[in-house]
């Protein structure tokens, strides 16, 4: 069995860069051997750009075929970003192999939770976004990859929203379609094209080669931004959904400081994205990061979030 983790850290550029900070991914992660392997546990650490110690770079995920754990990052500055996915082999300890991506317009990265999927054939799906300069907003993509990294295909979607999508979660059916959750928004103005001012849930099926089945938005009774979550397949063969919400807080006695509210949000759905119900879960003055479920089995699921208390009021 392994069991696999990546962390980040934070470096310092010297002085003569004028006190300015990058991230630079470490790409640390730890293999357990368990029970009928020998008890083994290390930590491996690697620069995935040694060329540029100032690249700003963001491990998105990780998983396991086999003998080998895969890892992605997402690196670039500002509207310019590229990806790449190690594969590691988990004996050696070893970066076996390492490929490139980039979008149609270079701009590309993978979702940083629920952005992959391992299909019953041992394959992985890759959701996540990239950007069309030419019409000024965010697209999805959805890939499909070998466990030798060899892109199997991929589909692009260039004119199939109006406005920004951004893949969030990307999940196989028991038949072989794939299910995206993707977050669709409204750009705040034409002078603000990259920002979004509204936004809400919307749910691609496609077959197993990538091809469009259904196309549905989530309804909701929200206004403000809802998305940025996770999704997973429940044992009685429907989704869970795990989103934020951020909405209007009208009982706050201080409008001034009580404009909006943070919550998590769940849905549930069936396969072809009809809703069985929603339920806020969660109701805090706090700032709160992106939640992330996972079904149980038997039924039901958890969500969890982290809770940022800088700036609350």
């Amino acid at each position: 069995m392994l069991f696999c983790l990546t962390l980040c850290s934070i470096l310092p550029v010297l002085p003569a860069q004028k006190s300015r900070f990058f991230s630079a991914l470490l790409g640390l992660f730890v293999y357990i051997g368990c029970i009928a392997q020998p008890s083994e546990t290390y930590l491996k650490a690697f620069d995935p750009n040694p060329q540029n110690m100032y690249l700003f770079d963001h491990s998105a995920n990780i998983w396991s075929i086999d003998n080998y754990i895969f890892l992605t990052n997402a690196y670039g500055e500002g509207l310019h970003r590229e990806a790449q996915i190690f594969k590691i082999n988990a004996d050696t300890r070893e970066v076996i192999k390492v490929i490139k991506m980039v979008g149609p317009q270079v701009d590309f990265g993978f979702s940083i939770r629920g952005g992959y999927c391992l299909t019953s054939d041992k394959h992985i799906l890759l959701t996540g976004e990239w950007r069309d300069y030419v019409n000024t907003r965010m697209r999805t993509f959805i890939a499909k990859l070998g466990k030798d990294l060899n892109v199997v295909w991929i589909n692009y979607y260039p004119d199939l929203f109006e406005f920004h999508v951004y893949g969030d979660a990307v999940a196989e059916t028991p038949t072989g379609d794939i299910l995206l959750y993707m977050t669709e928004g409204k750009p705040v103005s034409a002078s603000e094209p990259w920002h979004v001012a509204e936004s809400w849930i919307r749910i691609l099926k496609t077959d197993a080669t990538g091809n469009v089945l259904l196309n549905k938005i989530i309804p909701d009774t929200f206004r403000l931004a809802v998305g940025y979550g996770h999704l997973s397949r429940m044992d009685d063969g429907n989704y869970l959904l795990s989103s934020q919400l951020v909405g209007l807080n009208y009982y706050h006695p201080n409008p001034l400081l009580g404009l909006f509210r943070n919550n998590a949000l769940l849905h549930k759905i069936d396969e072809d994205a009809n809703p069985i119900w929603s339920r806020l879960v969660n109701y805090s003055k706090f700032i709160l990061q992106e939640p992330t479920s996972i079904a149980l089995p038997g039924g039901g699921g958890a969500v969890m979030w982290s809770r940022d208390t800088f700036g609350a009021r």
